[in-house]
């Protein structure tokens, strides 16, 4: 064997022991990973040599080089999602890369985005070129004619060895489960179902039907609420973290104190509960479907058949009692259309309209203070009709780096937060999930975001009831010491008009901010229809 050849193999080893990491890795991923070789390796090694043995060699390679880069890159999503998002990746994630893209750069230099464009391609295009060169050097050891025969038998071997070592379960095994194989069974499933549609939408469409039917058998003027207008917040990665890990607790123990005398300052009541939705870590838009629609939504696949359903949410009934609706969406620079046909909502406040020209934050581009000043200045101060508004915060979105300053007094105009962040963290998506730094950086996110929504709530001029949530757990709740494996999240209620109070104790709000912690959580699918059998009597 030559040295080019051993060069290659110790390199292609290197790079798919490295791809092989859990991501984001710890020192000790790489001893596991040398310890349990992929079987994609061998495979992809068995096909340049068997092409090259019979005198098809460079296009075994172009394949074998292919499907390693399939392989590394599918070994990566398999990794990234559920340490992240804590939930299996599935294909319909590919639709997410722009969004992708805009969360890690949105808030970066033009010169970086078109180093991003032309240098993403280009990695991939050389890691390609590379590997397939390197196969090539390998599978030439077999070229010569007196070695031909033995080398053919061997290289059946390694694709049979290959195959074997793919069947079994990895936990079992010295091989590391297949990354192609995952890929290939993913990709089946979804050939299975794009023939067979019906076998797995039928789960939903019961669901949906079900949760239709429990709303259409409530009143449907929402007189309960008295005329009220109603604000629901969804606070970004409020997770019951908050209330559970002894750093936070401490950390936020002062700030629930302040907000709970501003707000009764001001006249409101304050009581709070516990509820879950299905995912954790990420995937805000999953959680609000399963709220506004009353069914479980743990996934792409089942977030696509709810907005595409006929179901009426939340939203439209709301308006059909009569409120206007409007929702404010910070950090969508566009609108989407399948969302507002599905929602419903008579106005969408997204970046073009609430025209923000201050310093660009992290993943929602401006502050939520910002945001909230222009819904209340805009629209509910002037407000002749009843309102039911939504807001998705954002400024405590991961990777909770650039906390903005917070103005007491709510006088904000065009160049308020043109000056730099209050607090930056050293804090990005490669050290969130290990550095402690990231639980500080998070506390400092959830006080600010409470903060101007309490703010917001505290200059309301009419009777309201305010519906303050989180969407999820953050992305660090499982990485923490100690962990909080759930995925509770808390769920307050404000109200100036104190008789709101008593149709939601179904529910089980206790007084204050903070829930025992023997306090068992229930779904947000109840959310929905628990508000209009609430307040439709």
């Amino acid at each position: 064997m030559n040295r080019c050849t051993l060069v290659s193999v110790a390199w292609l080893a290197s790079l798919h022991m490295v791809s092989s990491v859990p991501l984001p890795f710890a020192w000790g991923d790489f001893g596991v990973a040398l310890l349990h070789p992929s079987v994609d390796l061998v495979f992809v090694i068995a096909v340049a040599a068997l092409g090259t043995a019979v005198g098809r060699g460079p296009v075994a390679t172009r394949i074998g080089g292919a499907l390693l880069l399939l392989s590394w890159i599918h070994q990566a999503a398999l990794s990234l999602v559920p340490a992240f998002l804590e939930r299996r990746f599935e294909f319909a994630d590919l639709r997410e890369i722009p969004s992708l893209y805009h969360l890690m750069l949105h808030d970066q230099p033009t010169w970086q985005h078109g180093l991003a464009l032309l240098g993403i391609p280009t990695v991939l295009y050389l890691a390609y070129r590379g590997v397939a060169q390197a196969l090539g050097h390998i599978a030439a050891f077999g070229r010569s004619e007196q070695s031909l025969h033995r080398f053919t038998v061997a290289a059946q071997s390694v694709v049979l060895l290959g195959v074997f070592a793919a069947s079994i379960d990895s936990a079992h095994s010295l091989w590391r489960s297949s990354s192609l194989g995952a890929f290939v069974r993913e990709a089946g499933n979804e050939f299975a179902h794009w023939c067979h549609p019906e076998v797995l939408d039928a789960a939903v469409e019961q669901s949906l039907s079900n949760a239709n039917q429990r709303m259409n058998a409530e009143p449907p003027d929402l007189k309960g609420l008295g005329g009220a207008d109603v604000h629901l917040m969804f606070v970004e990665s409020y997770g019951r973290l908050v209330q559970r890990h002894p750093a936070l607790v401490e950390r936020m123990r002062p700030v629930y104190a302040e907000l709970e005398r501003e707000l009764q300052a001001k006249g409101f009541r304050l009581q709070s509960t516990t509820c879950f939705p299905e995912v954790s870590g990420g995937g805000s838009w999953l959680t609000h479907a399963q709220l506004y629609a009353g069914v479980p939504v743990p996934d792409r696949f089942t977030f696509d058949r709810v907005v595409a359903s006929t179901l009426r949410p939340l939203p439209k009934r709301f308006q059909a009692a009569g409120y206007r609706t409007i929702e404010v969406l910070p950090a969508m620079h566009r609108h989407w259309n399948e969302g507002s046909i599905f929602y419903g909502f008579d106005e969408a406040l997204t970046q073009q309209e609430l025209d923000y020209r201050g310093t660009t934050y992290h993943w929602g581009k401006m502050p939520d203070q910002y945001a909230l000043h222009k819904l209340l200045q805009e629209h509910v101060l002037p407000a002749k009709q009843r309102l039911f508004t939504s807001f998705v915060s954002v400024t405590s979105h991961a990777p909770f780096r650039m906390i903005p300053p917070y103005v007491a007094d709510w006088q904000i105009d065009a160049k308020t937060f043109a000056g730099p962040p209050r607090i930056e963290h050293p804090v990005t998506w490669l050290n969130m999930l290990q550095d402690p730094v990231g639980l500080t950086a998070y506390g400092d996110a959830i006080d600010y975001s409470l903060r101007s929504i309490c703010g917001f709530a505290c200059r309301l001029t009419r009777p309201s009831l305010v519906i303050v949530l989180g969407d999820h757990q953050p992305p660090i709740a499982a990485t923490v010491q100690p962990p909080d494996d759930t995925k509770d999240v808390l769920l307050h209620v404000w109200t100036n008009k104190p008789e709101l109070l008593q149709p939601l104790q179904g529910f089980g709000f206790v007084d204050g901010f903070v829930v025992p912690q023997d306090k068992p959580a229930f779904s947000t699918t109840e959310i929905a229809p628990g508000l209009l059998h609430a307040y439709g009597r």
